[in-house]
């Protein structure tokens, strides 16, 4: 029989010694609401893998702008390269916007993404910067909030979204009490909650919405 073709994902440039992308990046990716037209934002993006793994998907459809955010300078390189091959896998007519921003998530505001966004996606670290040691090298701190806490990122999500915007992220399970904690007193609550269903899976895929708007969020993702 012919051979089965290979993932999409196994081709996306990034770094080695375990600082890539993850399997959890691409469940992200699948997690997004179908979005059609307006403004998107990956936070931390990374190698922007999980932004333009829903691009080429299908997930973002329609969408105007994406904008890739990355602290680490390290990484552009790498999201060079696969802005490349999803405007390729893309071509013209589906193609948004795709935009590399290389900055501190801390200190954007609406109009460096070009308006207030309708739609964050975030996979960031995991660990406090306490609880596990930093490891060495440019892409050291890619797992451990050297740069924002977690706190930090909802804050970054209040002042970007505009009112009905939406905000997905991962996080271990383990920190669910502490999201919910970030959130109070914001005008971000959370829509949707899932828990995937793998072999000891630590994994919490959440969707928030900022309030303001009328229409509920989808039920499903």
């Amino acid at each position: 029989g012919t051979k089965p073709k290979k993932p999409l994902r196994d081709d996306w440039a990034q770094p080695g010694n375990g600082r890539g992308f993850s399997e959890d990046s691409i469940l992200l990716a699948g997690f997004l609401p179908k979005r059609s037209g307006g403004i998107a934002a990956d936070l931390g993006a990374g190698s922007g893998v999980v932004g333009l793994e829903a691009l080429v998907s299908g997930r973002l459809k329609g969408l105007g702008t994406l904008v890739l955010v990355e602290i680490l300078a390290a990484f552009e390189p790498f999201l060079a390269a696969n802005v490349a091959r999803a405007e390729s896998l893309l071509g013209d007519r589906d193609r948004p916007a795709i935009r590399t921003l290389i900055g501190d998530h801390r200190e954007l505001a609406p109009e460096d993404l070009g308006g207030p966004a309708d739609l964050l996606v975030s996979n960031p670290p995991y660990f406090p910067t306490k609880s596990h040691r930093v490891g060495k090298g440019p892409f050291g701190s890619t797992r451990h909030e050297t740069d924002g806490t977690l706190a930090d990122l909802i804050g970054t999500a209040e002042r970007l979204l505009k009112p009905g915007g939406t905000f997905s992220l991962c996080l271990p399970r383990e920190r669910t009490g502490e999201l919910l904690e970030a959130l109070r007193e914001t005008t971000l609550e959370p829509s949707l909650f899932v828990f995937p269903p793998r072999k000891g899976a630590r994994l919490l895929l959440t969707r928030l919405r900022k309030r303001g708007d009328p229409k509920p969020d989808p039920a499903s993702p």
